[in-house]
């Protein structure tokens, strides 16, 4: 058997190793797409998707120039840009030569033969697309050796060799003939392949990316595939097997026209082929097509930092006691700021903090009586510990048994084909489950709201937790929250949503928790915490615990704006509170003027109960939606600031983290997450169609819960649908790349960010700004192993503005 060169593999390897993972729909965590390029340079990367792929990067002329009329851009942003481009170009040439002109991209083998053949045919690329696409639902949902890396590979050349429609379908009789001779080894076929097509070595990473690139959702599940399979310690690559049937289609398109049409063949090949040969040219001109594009984004992105700044110059403001009665722990997600601000505004003797939701405890979730488990904590980290609740068995096959029912029926009915037997065989029965839902509107169900248990039962491979290992739990849990002194009652707040017949439900809930509700883990919080033996313990290893102490779980409700405290037995004065701040932050949500501490009118609060259960919205809520910053300060800096709702907000005291172990795993894991969600929603509104979910009402789910199909076929959908980004008129998120602000001395910042590889390829290549801010007004931007004063350069951009005078768009 022929093998690839060592340039060959090294080529392949890196065009897979370039592809994104999609997490499943189930527990759906945003992505950025761009997240394995990170890197190369933001620029040039997007360029080079552009060509490669016809991926759209940034936004349209007509939304910078609706972002000026706005004001989202201003003068003093615009004229910065320019300065900070390099180039010879003025606010008003930049607004000039903008334009909607389209950079040239690479086309596919396939889509080069659509051009010459008939019109009225079936399109090559889209019966290609379509062919792989049921073929890998297929196999996720069937095939039983997924373990082996070659086994997709095999198992579509077992599926087209016995498929007789795509002959009939594309009107090529013999194409039969040309499938009988696949080579058995995806290696082979590829080997064979690239010898017939002529790729040269030079161009094999781009064409193989392209490759990918034209079947990314899928790709990008097998990426996730993959991911799983490193973290559990056993790597498989199913991604080679993927290219390699997707390049055998272009040996396939090969072959055949070779034997049917040489002419014809011999025609598309030298177009194909010319197009590799000018691929250089295309990325400069692309390149060239983007740069007043480039300069008006890098624009917007000042204007928001420079408003932000001025924010933050104000935020010395009177600070509460130090030793707060109640402290609400929330997640960093930008949905909790509005509700932490409404909550701190109920009494000063109210503390929030921000910290990642999954409360820093590496779970995974096993239901008592089920022997299934799933993570409950962030994509980038692996489960050391799994959590049940402590019942006896008959109390767990009670509970599990109802369960079980009822996702046999949603199975039964939630894929596409079954969904209109499951109707035809109901009958009327149906129709009136439907009224049901349509009249009555009952409250989705979900597992996690049925967690009733008072104690849990922690336990890994060697058997139960002891009680020191519950003890690091906690303690490591209260030193990531820097909280050595713990209030009469701490509040541990997670989030999750609420929506009916929303297969993305999961992309709602709180990401840190695996895409799922966060009661679990502030249930677990609070049990450790409230454990008498490790409160013992805690004491000895230094934390201050009243003697009067009680840790609670909460919820917030994040589609319907209601705070709940998960338990019995609780003061009135905390339930007026959280009850106040859910109707502060229903009316703001809804938009009517609101005083935190005296609302009584729940119409609004009505509202949102109604959206979040009505079976046909499509927007109950608008998740993370215009997220733009992550700031990583003091809670005191930010507690009078109205933020919008856009920014992260994890809580951090320098002085107390004396290593600054604490900074480098918030640089290392927060901030990563909060760049991963920042450019899953710029990227879905760049580019909707490749890297976002297209339109939510003609979602089909996909080999349970897999993704989405839009309509019945294509390629399966990654990212957020339109309508969880755009109200009918308008985007509902202004994509800019995540502006970090963290609240340390600026050398320090410096030197981490150097020693954090990952960190550092994400700020010297521009996929996001990273500040040092001293808590006052001295902000400086690290960049490239360097410490930039922002007051400095702004006085300069200050002069040049006064010389070039104001900006407007162009009419």
């Amino acid at each position: 058997m022929t093998l690839l060169s060592p340039g060959q593999r090294i080529a392949v390897k890196q065009a897979c190793d370039s592809i994104a993972p999609c997490w499943p729909l189930d527990r759906s965590i945003a992505v950025s797409p761009y997240w394995k390029m990170r890197h190369l340079p933001a620029k040039e990367t997007m360029t080079r998707l552009q060509v490669l792929a016809g991926i759209q990067q940034l936004s349209s002329p007509a939304d910078y120039q609706q972002a000026i009329k706005q004001g989202q851009i201003t003068d003093t942003a615009l004229a910065q840009a320019c300065d900070e481009s390099g180039l010879p170009v003025s606010p008003e040439s930049v607004l000039r030569v903008i334009t909607d002109e389209q950079a040239p991209r690479i086309l596919s083998l396939a889509s080069v033969f659509d051009q010459v053949t008939d019109v009225h045919k079936m399109a090559w690329h889209d019966e290609i697309v379509y062919q792989i696409s049921q073929c890998c639902a297929d196999f996720v949902q069937t095939a039983q050796d997924t373990d082996q890396p070659e086994a997709f590979y095999r198992y579509w050349r077992e599926q087209i060799l016995h498929d007789r429609g795509i002959d009939i379908i594309m009107d090529e009789p013999s194409l039969r003939r040309v499938f009988a001779e696949l080579p058995e080894c995806p290696e082979a076929l590829m080997v064979a392949a690239l010898n017939q097509l002529g790729v040269p070595d030079q161009h094999l990473e781009d064409y193989a990316l392209s490759s990918l690139l034209d079947i990314n959702g899928w790709a990008s599940y097998f990426s996730y595939l993959n991911w799983q399979s490193e973290l559990d310690a056993a790597p498989r690559n199913q991604l080679f097997s993927l290219l390699a049937v997707r390049i055998a289609w272009d040996w396939i398109l090969k072959t055949h026209y070779r034997q049917t049409n040489p002419a014809m063949m011999k025609t598309v090949l030298q177009r194909w082929q010319q197009q590799w040969q000018q691929l250089d040219a295309s990325l400069l001109n692309a390149q060239s097509t983007r740069q007043s594009r480039w300069i008006l984004q890098r624009a917007a992105e000042l204007t928001y930092q420079q408003t932000l700044q001025q924010k933050l110059l104000g935020a010395n403001a009177p600070s509460t006691s130090d030793i707060a009665d109640v402290v609400a722990v929330f997640c960093i997600d930008v949905r909790s700021e509005l509700m932490r601000r409404h909550f701190e505004a109920q009494s000063d003797s109210i503390k929030t903090q921000g910290f990642a939701g999954f409360f820093g405890l590496p779970l995974a979730y096993q239901p008592a009586g089920m022997t299934l488990k799933r993570p409950h904590l962030p994509g980038l980290l692996a489960p050391i510990a799994k959590v049940s609740e402590a019942c006896p068995a008959n109390t767990a096959a009670q509970r599990i048994s109802p369960l079980y029912a009822k996702a046999r029926f949603r199975q039964w009915g939630q894929t596409g084909a079954n969904s209109f037997g499951m109707v035809e065989s109901m009958g009327w029965l149906y129709g009136l489950r439907l009224l049901v839902k349509s009249f009555m509107q009952p409250r989705a169900q979900r597992l996690e709201s049925q967690l009733q248990a008072s104690q849990w039962s922690l336990s890994n491979d060697a058997g139960q937790l002891s009680s020191e290992q519950r003890t690091d739990l906690a303690f490591a849990m209260l030193n990531g929250m820097q909280l050595t002194t713990l209030p009469r009652v701490l509040l541990l707040v997670g989030h999750a949503s609420e929506t009916m017949n929303n297969p993305h439900a999961a992309s709602l809930d709180c990401g840190a928790c695996g895409g799922q509700s966060g009661e679990l883990s502030a249930r677990v919080a609070s049990y450790l915490l409230n454990d008498s033996d490790v409160q013992a313990a805690l004491r000895q290893r230094g934390i201050a615990i009243p003697a009067n102490f009680e840790a609670l779980p909460a919820l917030h409700n994040t589609t319907t704006q209601q705070l709940t405290v998960l338990a019995e037995d609780v003061e009135p004065a905390l339930l007026v509170a959280a009850e106040q701040a859910s109707l502060a932050a229903a009316a703001e949500t809804t938009g009517q003027p609101a005083d935190s501490t005296a609302i009584e009118d729940d119409a609004a609060s009505k509202l949102l109960i109604q959206r979040a259960r009505d079976w046909s919205q499509v927007r109950p809520e608008w998740g993370l939606a215009n997220n733009a910053a992550f700031i990583v300060a003091p809670r005191q800096l930010t507690r009078h600031l109205q933020l919008d709702g856009r920014a992260f907000l994890h809580d951090y005291q320098h002085q107390q983290d004396n290593d600054y172990a604490l900074l480098t795993q918030i640089l290392s894991a927060p901030m990563l997450v909060t760049h991963w969600i920042n450019m899953q929603y710029n990227a879905s509104v760049w580019d909707n169609h490749k890297l976002g979910a297209g339109n939510k009402v003609l979602h089909n789910v996909v080999a349970d819960n897999v993704g989405v199909f839009e309509g019945n076929g294509g390629d399966l959908r990654i990212g957020l649908s339109k309508q969880s980004l755009h109200d009918g008129q308008k985007w509902m998120h202004q994509p800019l790349r995540l502006s970090v602000y963290v609240c340390c001395p600026a050398e320090v910042l410096l030197t981490l960010v150097e020693q954090i590889p990952d960190v550092r390829q994400l700020v010297d290549n521009e996929w996001l700004y990273l500040f040092a801010w001293d808590g006052k007004a001295d902000f400086q931007r690290i960049l490239h192993g360097r410490c930039h004063d922002l007051l400095k350069h702004k006085a300069s951009v200050h002069e040049s503005l006064q010389a070039c005078g104001p900006v407007h768009p162009a009419s």
